[in-house]
């Protein structure tokens, strides 16, 4: 994999952790948020908590090569030809 990606990859898995424990951290201590005249339900912190929270694991999966779905196993099982 190259370096950009691998970039991408574990920045967007860092950003993702921080934003489920920041969340994470919003519902323990029942912190109160408001924007404008809306204060955020805590329902809206449960959300991004498991968004952010697959999104860094999803982040660290693809890093890692640890992969699981079916499109990755198919490339891996293929052998590849050698070369000219």
């Amino acid at each position: 994999m190259c370096g950009c990606k691998s970039l991408y990859l574990f920045v967007t898995a860092v950003i993702g952790g921080a934003v489920a424990g920041l969340h994470i951290a919003r519902l323990v201590q029942k912190w109160p948020v408001q924007v404008a005249d809306w204060k955020m339900p805590l329902g809206v912190s449960w959300a991004a908590a498991i968004v952010g929270g697959i999104l860094c694991v999803w982040g660290l999966s693809l890093l890692c090569g640890c992969c699981c779905c079916a499109t990755c196993k198919t490339k891996k099982e293929q052998p590849t030809p050698p070369p000219a």
